[in-house]
């Protein structure tokens, strides 16, 4: 058994061509993902997102505020081509916006510490934020819009039987909600 890092249009390629027994995967599903056919989608945890700040931007604490006012600020989010970000730019599109953070990083683990050194304005899942919201070294700002919650999901191609360890590992999995 072998654990890889892929794109989620390379996976739709080893999913489809049996050289994956499953895949793991953030939502929103990459329109390349869609024409799969032959794919089970199964959810396997929820999880949201939150905008977190650094004492730099303390004046925007106890404000609700809109996207357009977070774009008058450095930002940090993940680098293009990310899940994460086509969330973001996705959500920022629907409000008539362009998101350009000042720093892209290449791992949702890299936000919440950039922005508690007040290097800009993150976008993060909570758990990833959690260590440093609880230790004051950062605080949650709140946006006029709902921010989507999103799911991990795992993909499986029904085509290919599952090996014991695979079929093993799924039954493990249970519905977790982080909030």
């Amino acid at each position: 058994p072998r654990v890889r890092r892929q794109r989620q249009m390379c996976i739709r390629d080893s999913l489809k061509a049996g050289e994956n027994d499953f895949a793991v995967i953030i939502s929103p599903i990459h329109e390349i993902m869609k024409d799969l056919d032959l794919v089970h989608v199964m959810p396997v945890a929820e999880f949201q997102d939150i905008v977190i700040a650094g004492n730099r931007f303390s004046e925007l604490q106890n404000r609700t505020l809109s996207l357009e006012e977070l774009c008058m600020h450095p930002l940090v989010s993940m680098e293009s081509g990310t899940t994460t970000r086509l969330f973001w730019d996705n959500l920022f599109e629907e409000q008539g916006l362009d998101l350009r953070p000042s720093i892209e990083v290449s791992s949702n683990d890299l936000i919440a510490p950039t922005v508690s050194h007040n290097l800009g304005i993150g976008f993060v899942p909570s758990e990833f934020a959690r260590n440093y919201l609880l230790n004051y070294r950062v605080f949650q700002l709140h946006l006029n819009i709902p921010i989507p919650k999103r799911q991990i999901l795992v993909l499986q191609n029904p085509m290919r039987p599952l090996t014991p360890a695979a079929q093993t590992f799924l039954d493990m999995l249970k519905p977790v909600s982080y909030t």
